[in-house]
């Protein structure tokens, strides 16, 4: 049932603490949204000795484009995409990187790369179901949108805790390995952290957790009835 105007201007003049969880959900949502959609997945230095070496391990052609002035350059998530023949990249990309953690090239490693892959294909999905459920929860009330939002938000805050273990031992695990590999070459380390979407998965990681530490307080809230 539509709420009517008046409920409505009195309902967004209250400042409640479920008012402010869900504020603080939806720009989380919005800003994960936009990190995971713009932000480069791979940053390499195309020029330098590190790119020869990224690309030929994961099968993901490096090219610098029209201008070799640069050395830096960026890959997004499109890229991989639009390049996968044999394998798709975005995949392959955990994948061995998964190898990577793991030191091990069996299925236990493609395995934890499929998981990071799918933990990224999430958060595609997740900032928007979630932030649609919380935006028709403050303009209507009863069932079925009271049902999608008291079931939606603690099953988006599992996921999202997911996503935030997986890509959190993803970066951890580049951070230990590459430096542990390069241990006096720390510039080798860090780009080939970045190469591997190192700073892009720390980033969502870190997002990924709040969101679900918000979604927890949000299920606490709806449970107790707190306004």
């Amino acid at each position: 049932m539509a709420k009517n105007k008046s409920e409505l201007i009195l309902e967004e003049e209250r400042i409640t603490p479920r008012v402010i969880g869900e504020q603080a959900v939806r720009i989380l949502c919005v800003v994960g949204f936009l990190f995971v959609v713009l932000l480069p997945i791979i940053i390499c230095d195309a020029l330098g000795s590190v790119a020869p070496n990224f690309s030929a391990e994961t099968g993901i052609p490096i090219t610098a484009g029209s201008g070799d002035s640069q050395t830096a350059f960026f890959f997004s998530v499109w890229y991989l995409i639009k390049n996968s023949a044999d394998a798709f990249l975005p995949v392959e990309l955990f994948k061995v990187g998964a190898q990577w953690i793991t030191s091990s090239i069996g299925a236990g490693a493609t395995f934890y790369g499929v998981l990071g892959a799918l933990s990224m294909a999430l958060l595609y999905i997740l900032p928007v179901y979630l932030y649609v459920v919380l935006i028709l929860s403050r303009f209507y009330e009863g069932n079925p949108i009271d049902k999608l939002r008291t079931v939606g938000v603690p099953v988006c805050g599992v996921l999202y805790l997911f996503c935030a273990g997986i890509l959190g031992s993803f970066s951890i695990g580049y951070l230990w390995n590459f430096f542990w590999e390069y241990d006096t070459h720390y510039d080798f380390a860090l780009q080939f952290f970045a190469a591997y979407g190192g700073v892009k998965i720390s980033i969502l990681a870190v997002i990924s957790l709040l969101v679900a530490i918000g979604c927890g307080a949000l299920t606490v809230m709806y449970k107790k009835n707190i306004e």
